[in-house]
């Protein structure tokens, strides 16, 4: 029922409360302390926004993140072993995310650059390919789009290859 207290030698490192609570080097002020603090894996999956039958087979499926009060910071690896469209229609999404975004009733404001490898899209010089967190209710997902010229996007529609890959890495706000 007391407090656990945690020494380098003489000195005093770091203190658990027995109230809860934390302090790191005999400082106790709350902007200081480690409030909400979170580390894992997850299992991305590559979705069509309308699946119908499409199927698709991984030969690798790595997801990462650390969530540190409200931010969640995130890593993806997918590697497809096969792909079949079948009736699936829609652009490309990454479902799985870790932590539920904050809901801005679907404004996208966390985006970033998305690595495809062996996909194949086309492509003129002035498309990015980019991704964008779904921000609409409970949806942990990232839609794939191609960033355009003309400072727009579209979604990312035309088929990977059976053995397209995507990296992707970023941060989005969690709902909580």
């Amino acid at each position: 029922n007391g407090n656990m207290t945690f020494w380098t030698n003489a000195t005093e490192r770091m203190r658990i409360l027995s109230g809860g609570g934390l302090t790191f080097n005999g400082d106790t002020a709350a902007a200081n302390a480690l409030d909400d603090y979170e580390e894992g894996t997850f299992t991305p999956t590559l979705a069509l926004a309308t699946p119908g039958s499409s199927s698709i087979g991984y030969s690798n499926q790595t997801g990462r993140y650390v969530k540190v009060g409200k931010i969640v910071y995130f890593s993806l690896d997918i590697r497809l072993s096969s792909f079949s469209q079948g009736t699936g229609s829609g652009n490309f999404q990454v479902q799985g995310l870790p932590v539920v975004p904050v809901d801005t009733n679907n404004y996208h404001r966390a985006n970033g650059f998305a690595n495809l490898y062996n996909w194949n899209y086309a492509s003129a010089s002035n498309q990015i390919p980019t991704w964008n967190i779904i921000q609409d209710g409970a949806v942990t997902a990232l839609d794939l789009t191609l960033h355009r010229e003309d400072n727009t996007n579209t979604g990312i529609t035309a088929n990977p290859g059976s053995t397209s890959m995507i990296f992707i890495s970023g941060t989005y706000e969690a709902s909580s």
